[in-house]
């Protein structure tokens, strides 16, 4: 797989803000790989409000 010079870029640009201690939310531009880590990390209902009362 090519990554092109804007994309290679923007994976840099992640990197040192999470390296910074960015916060990644949901809406974070982040590579593929590492929003693919996250999702197999998540356990069951992690996205999902639960009434905890």
């Amino acid at each position: 797989m090519m990554i092109d010079e804007h994309e290679d870029e923007a994976v840099t640009h992640f990197r040192e803000y999470v390296a910074q201690g960015g916060k990644v939310e949901a809406t974070t531009w982040m590579p593929d790989e590492y929003r693919q880590s996250l999702i197999c990390l998540s356990p069951p209902g992690a996205g999902s409000e639960q009434d905890t009362s």
